[in-house]
């Protein structure tokens, strides 16, 4: 085998061949026209060579085949050998997974869940459902936190219209309490509905017909309990006072009438009026001419009387008249020092 390089001259152009493999003794026939822009020297026969133009594109291809990941992606039709078409279709995916690249360092994307490090910080106007554990809202009374208590902007203040609900709980994590609708009255029982709940209140009054206390002990603090409270004018009619209950035998009572005008005592139906005592205090100038007339008001003549001179001591003096109003004592030739005291019962 040998090389030849051989350079071929023909007016203006000039044309130098490289050629590997000749034949010896082989004689090459070169065209004589000049060659268009974009032409090659090629040959046409074994001892010709010609201008031509080399066409683009075309040609002929035997095989096209496509690849893509297979956990993403169906490839059907692959390899193409002479006509058809190559498709490409997503794999089903489990729900819930998004196509993202790895959630630390860097990788080729894959279908995987979203973590919180792929969700970026929203505005709040994005965040459309859902709901947020109290310890992460604002709590407070101004307008820009959540309300929270006894925060009026709840309600608009009466425009309340009640509950549905048979009772409401106080303070239900706690020792709370609950009010209970009971057949149309209200009852205040603990938190669990088990049994009644302690009141306490500054004053209470109390409206209606009855006033029913179911207890074993009863406490006032004032010294005078006031009965019939509701009357006004200056002709009495009712009578007041107290009464035992014993079971299924007679009730014992203590009560002032208003017909006798005395207080009376004893069983229901035989009570008898209670003894009376009155007192008096004087002094010496209280006597006329050594006498002193005393408006006990008994309504009846006392049947016991008594005189106690300024050191408690008793004296012995008789009245001179006992009448159901009045008695009347006779201190002549005495000079009563201090204050003495009369005492009659009747």
């Amino acid at each position: 085998m040998k090389q030849a390089i051989v350079q071929i001259l023909s007016g203006a152009y000039s044309l130098i061949i490289r050629a590997t493999g000749l034949t010896q003794n082989i004689d090459l026939a070169v065209p004589t026209s000049a060659p268009t822009s974009g032409q090659v020297l090629r040959a046409s026969s074994a001892t010709t060579l010609e201008w031509a133009t080399i066409a683009t594109g075309g040609g002929t291809v035997t095989s096209v085949e496509v690849t893509a990941p297979s956990s993403e992606f169906n490839v059907t039709g692959s390899p193409v050998t002479t006509n058809g078409s190559i498709a490409i279709a997503w794999k089903n995916q489990a729900q819930n997974t998004v196509l993202a690249a790895p959630s630390s360092g860097t990788g080729a994307p894959t279908f995987r869940t979203l973590d919180s490090s792929d969700i970026p910080a929203l505005d709040a106007g994005k965040i459309t459902s859902g709901t947020f554990a109290i310890a992460r809202l604002p709590v407070g009374t101004t307008g820009t936190t959540v309300a929270a208590g006894n925060d009026s902007r709840f309600h608009v203040q009466n425009t309340d219209t009640g509950t549905s609900s048979a009772s409401f709980a106080v303070n239900n994590t706690g020792t709370g309490f609950r009010i209970v609708d009971m057949s149309g009255a209200m009852a205040v029982r603990n938190l669990a509905n088990t049994g009644l709940a302690d009141i306490i209140c500054y004053n209470l009054t109390v409206q209606g017909t009855q006033t029913i206390v179911n207890s074993e002990q009863v406490e006032i603090a004032d010294n005078i309990i006031r009965l019939n409270s509701n009357f006004t004018g200056s002709n009495p009619t009712e009578d007041g006072g107290i009464e035992v209950n014993r079971g299924t035998l007679a009730t014992a009572r203590f009560y002032w009438s208003e017909t006798t005008q005395k207080f009376m005592s004893g069983l229901a139906g035989a009570e008898k009026a209670v003894v009376s005592i009155v007192t008096q205090d004087i002094t010496n100038a209280s006597l006329s001419s050594g006498v002193y007339t005393w408006a006990h008001g008994l309504g009846r003549k006392p049947l016991l009387w008594s005189v106690w001179d300024n050191n408690g001591d008793g004296v012995l003096i008789q009245p001179n008249t006992v009448n159901a109003n009045t008695m009347t004592f006779n201190f002549a030739g005495q000079t009563l020092t201090g204050t003495w005291t009369l005492v009659a019962a009747g």
